[in-house]
């Protein structure tokens, strides 16, 4: 699934489609999930959802991510919480 990620209050997204979820598929960011940045500084590097501090980033092999809002990224199917 490609899209870019929205989060809202302490929960983030990766969206496909427009802002709103009405009619857009949407898959919730989990912990420990592994995807490919597609823009940005980090573009075709792999990164993994860790909360630090409360937060959820994205970490890489050299960096963190930490503000997610728009990011696009790769990722692989939905899963069950």
């Amino acid at each position: 699934m490609k899209g870019h990620i929205e989060c809202f209050c302490d929960e983030c997204y990766c969206v496909v489609g427009d802002d709103c979820f009405v009619g857009v598929d949407a898959c919730k960011c989990m912990e420990d999930k592994i995807i490919k940045i597609k823009s940005g500084n980090y573009i075709g590097e792999n990164a993994v959802f860790q909360k630090i501090d409360g937060k959820l980033c994205l970490l890489g092999v050299d960096f963190v991510i930490e503000e997610l809002e728009g990011l696009e990224i790769e990722m692989g199917e939905c899963e069950e919480e």
